[in-house]
């Protein structure tokens, strides 16, 4: 079917994702035809360039979480500097505001009317880690359990990032019980109430 020297196809698609497609088009005062045609020119463009949008989105969406609470950006390479420089002349006050800034994080999770407090921590330890590759963030009712294992974090970061976790667990109401911070491994288990058993098994 055509329209004028424009040619033009009919696609099918889901009847839920149209009526989204029409309620953001009148949002923008354009047609639906007009809107359609704009986004596959996007992924068009960002697609051939060799981008995997559905990673942009991941990537964009991480971005916005860590601007949520008010963390930083910064080369890997300057925050080492910045970390092991400040544990030198002042570790015990570094691991003090640490664990204040994770129980800032946690007031602001749950501030924040977030349903899962622990797997929006569990996101953030994961960003916070250095891209861990082992990385463990369990959690029931009653515990939670932290691993990081990365040859990265040295005693000055394990010690840094642990006390953050701490902090956050402290404040959405869990005990610590096992803490371990050292060169290349955090583990931190943790419960409510008086039973540790469910976190030790």
């Amino acid at each position: 079917m055509s329209e004028g020297r424009e040619a033009r196809k009919t696609f099918v698609a889901r009847a839920d994702l149209l009526e989204k497609l029409l309620d953001l088009a009148k949002s923008k005062g354009v047609t639906l035809y007009a809107f359609v045609n704009q986004a596959l020119q996007v992924v068009l463009e960002v697609e051939g360039r060799g981008v995997d949008l559905r990673r942009v989105f991941e990537e964009w969406k991480e971005w916005t979480r860590v601007r949520s609470y008010s963390l930083a950006l910064v080369p890997v390479a300057l925050w080492n500097e910045v970390v092991e420089e400040a544990y030198g002349w002042a570790g015990e006050r570094l691991v003090k505001v640490s664990r204040e800034a994770g129980e800032w994080i946690a007031k602001r999770i749950t501030s924040s009317g977030e349903p899962e407090p622990l797997k929006e921590l569990g996101h953030l330890v994961k960003l916070l880690a250095l891209n861990a590759p082992e990385l463990l963030f369990e959690a029931s009712a009653q515990w939670v359990r932290v691993r990081v294992a990365n040859p990265r974090l040295s005693k000055a970061h394990a010690e840094v990032l642990a006390a953050i976790i701490e902090g956050a667990l402290s404040s959405l109401g869990y005990e610590r019980v096992v803490k371990e911070a050292g060169p290349g491994l955090i583990r931190i288990e943790a419960w409510r109430g008086g039973d540790a058993e469910g976190a030790q098994g």
